[in-house]
C-alpha cells in the first residue's frame, strides 16, 4: 500500500510540474489520428453525460465537448485540471479513479484513455475499472485505451518501468487485457491495437496517404491492420470498448 501511494505521489508531482508542456510530446499527426479513431468506435451525442478518468490537460475533453456532450473530467493533478478547465466547457473533479466520488449509475458513457497503464498494481486497476462500471448506467459504453506489450517491448523486457524515473507504466498483452476487462464488464464490443507512429516504414506510408487527403482510407486501413494477429504484436496501444450490461 505504501509503495503504491509513493508511486502515485511521484506521478502527481510530475504531472503538476509538466502540465504546461505535456502535450508538446505528441506529434500533430498523432493528435490528428487519435480523435478520429475514438469517434469511429465511440459515438458521442449532445445528450451524453460522460465521465473521463485520467483526463489530464484535456486532449480528449476538448473533443468530447465539441460533440456537445457534458463532460466530467477527473484527474489527480491540480495543474492539469486547471489547464483542462481553461480549454473548454467541462466539470473538473480532483480525485483518484480508484475511488470515484459519484453515485451509482450516473453516466451515459465513460472513458479511461492512456491512464490505466499508470495505475501501479493489478488489484487497483481492477478496482478502478469496477468503479467506472459502478458509476455508469446500464448498457453504457466504456472506452479504455492502454499501452500494448508489443513485440519490441517483449524483446527489451520492457513490460513495466518508469517514465523519467517518476511515472510508473505497465504494458498489457492483449489476451491479458481481455481477461481483465471481462472480469469487470459483461461484454467487449471491440478491441484492437493502434499503430500510432510506432512502425517507421509503415507509418511513413500511412503518413503520406494522410497528407494527400486520404485520411479516411488511412484510418480504415489501420483499424484493419490492428486486428491482424501479427500487427497486434506491433501496435503501441490497445483500444477497447466494453458494455456495462
Amino acid at each position: 500500500m505504501e509503495r503504491e501511494f509513493e508511486k502515485k505521489r511521484k506521478e502527481i508531482h510530475c504531472r503538476d510540474e509538466e502540465a504546461d508542456i505535456y502535450e508538446f510530446q505528441f506529434s500533430s499527426y498523432r493528435k490528428s489520428k487519435e480523435a478520429p479513431f475514438i469517434f469511429r468506435n465511440f459515438e458521442i451525442n449532445n445528450r451524453d453525460l460522460i465521465l473521463e478518468v485520467g483526463s489530464g490537460t484535456g486532449r480528449f475533453t476538448v473533443e468530447f465537448a465539441k460533440k456537445g456532450a457534458e463532460v466530467v473530467a477527473l484527474d489527480y493533478s491540480v495543474n492539469s485540471l486547471k489547464i483542462n478547465k481553461s480549454r473548454c466547457k467541462c466539470h473538473v473533479v480532483l480525485a483518484d479513479l480508484c475511488l470515484l466520488p459519484f453515485k451509482n449509475s450516473v453516466f451515459d458513457k465513460a472513458t479511461g484513455i492512456s491512464v490505466f497503464q499508470h495505475v501501479p498494481t493489478m488489484k487497483s486497476r481492477i478496482v478502478g475499472l469496477k468503479e467506472i462500471r459502478r458509476v455508469s448506467k446500464k448498457d453504457a459504453k466504456v472506452l479504455i485505451m492502454v499501452y500494448n506489450n508489443r513485440l519490441w517491448d517483449k524483446i527489451k523486457g520492457n513490460k513495466q518501468g518508469f517514465h523519467k524515473g517518476l511515472i510508473y507504466y505497465y504494458r498489457f498483452d492483449i489476451s491479458e487485457f481481455k481477461q481483465i476487462l471481462l472480469s469487470v464488464f459483461s461484454k467487449i464490443i471491440d478491441i484492437h491495437s493502434l499503430i500510432l507512429e510506432e512502425i517507421p516504414i509503415l507509418s511513413f506510408g500511412l503518413r503520406f496517404l494522410y497528407r494527400i487527403g486520404l485520411a479516411k482510407a488511412v484510418f480504415s486501413l489501420e483499424v484493419f491492420i490492428g486486428k491482424m494477429p501479427l500487427f497486434r504484436l506491433l501496435g503501441g496501444h490497445i483500444l477497447s470498448i466494453c458494455k456495462n450490461c
